[in-house]
């Protein structure tokens, strides 16, 4: 098991949008000289009800800055909506971050709901028709990576002749592929039937939907003939270590309650806010919140125990994503918080093989 980030801009409340993703893009440098493994982008979507002026809106432009920043973490897309998106665009945009990246590209796709807001209106997109659109779309920048010769494709969304892609990836056949997946089976299945990695929900997912999850994967793996792995499970949560529990968790408070008010007051009910209910303060929502369970939160004894409980109850998964580019604390206490993590916590999760964790776990 592996500790990554994930990166999702759009709250950090600064002056502009390119202070939010100088600060995102530092985050990220830092995760790489301490070791974690990868970071996937989020790219979210312009839309008339929210105006969020720092959200990253095109993931690739950032991973492009990024490949000349950083020397070993993998750089991902969390996600590339796909309806709104060419596919050959989408294809070819993957293979030159995956040349200027050296090869450490990864390309995260969705959008089968939709993104947040309306953006498939601004597009000129049917809503029903979004989760075809990106079936069909997967199935074209396959055959971009995969086939020797140029190729024609005339599908209900998506046409093109003669097409071939240029430059090439570095990877052979194409860099590492990944599906937003929050709970939809067939999602799950096109996932397990391709052997993609698969991004599972929102942050603070009961265990027991991500093991339910999980089994609709790997089940369909094995009717396409793979080898399904728990280690292809990327499960995002908010984490934050200090140095002890009471240290950890006050810093948290200082944090979290001004940033959840923010929120609140710009009314954005996306992500963490989808909870808040209107008679709650900024203090209650946040005792809400630990007390549901969404922080892994304390010193790094305690936060290794409960990401080990977590993963237990899971049956075991791939790698860990921390939520990153939210702006809930100060530069300096997440990197603290960071330290710790890589160099008391990372090395003790390093050990666990989530195929084995499942294959010894008791049955009921």
């Amino acid at each position: 098991m592996h500790v990554g980030l994930f990166s999702e801009s759009g709250t950090r409340g600064l002056d502009s949008a390119a202070a939010t993703f100088d600060a995102d893009m530092q985050e990220i440098v830092l995760a790489d000289k301490l070791g974690f493994s990868e970071v996937w982008i989020a790219e979210r979507s312009s839309r008339s009800d929210r105006v969020a002026e720092d959200l990253v809106t095109a993931s690739n432009l950032m991973i492009a800055a990024l490949s000349k920043m950083t020397t070993k973490i993998k750089l991902g897309t969390g996600i590339r909506p796909l309806p709104y998106q060419h596919p050959f665009t989408v294809a070819t945009e993957a293979a030159m971050c995956d040349q200027m990246s050296g090869g450490r590209y990864m390309l995260g796709w969705g959008g089968t709901k939709g993104l947040h807001g309306d953006h498939w209106a601004q597009m000129g997109i049917l809503d029903n028709e979004q989760r075809s659109m990106v079936y069909e779309s997967v199935e074209y920048i396959l055959k971009c990576f995969t086939s020797p010769e140029p190729f024609d494709f005339d599908g209900e969304y998506w046409h093109g002749k003669k097409i071939r892609i240029l430059p090439r990836p570095v990877q052979v056949p194409h860099p590492p592929i990944a599906a937003a997946c929050s709970g939809s089976p067939e999602t799950l299945e096109v996932a397990g039937r391709h052997g993609f990695l698969a991004l599972m929900g929102r942050g603070s997912e009961p265990a027991e939907s991500l093991a339910q999850w999980a089994e609709t994967y790997l089940n369909a793996a094995n009717q396409a003939g793979r080898q399904g792995s728990r280690a292809a499970f990327r499960v995002a949560y908010q984490v934050y270590v200090s140095d002890t529990d009471e240290q950890a968790m006050r810093e948290l408070r200082e944090g979290v309650v001004p940033w959840l008010q923010h929120r609140h007051d710009t009314q954005d009910s996306d992500g963490l806010m989808r909870f808040m209910k209107p008679e709650m303060t900024a203090d209650q929502y946040f005792d809400y919140l630990v007390e549901r369970g969404t922080f892994f939160v304390g010193s790094p004894e305690t936060v290794h125990d409960a990401i080990k409980s977590y993963y237990d109850r899971c049956g075991g998964f791939g790698g860990l994503l921390m939520f990153a580019g939210q702006g809930w604390t100060s530069a300096e206490r997440w990197e603290h918080s960071c330290r710790l993590i890589a160099e008391r916590i990372i090395p003790r999760l390093a050990v666990l093989d989530p195929d084995r964790t499942a294959a010894t776990a008791p049955t009921s």
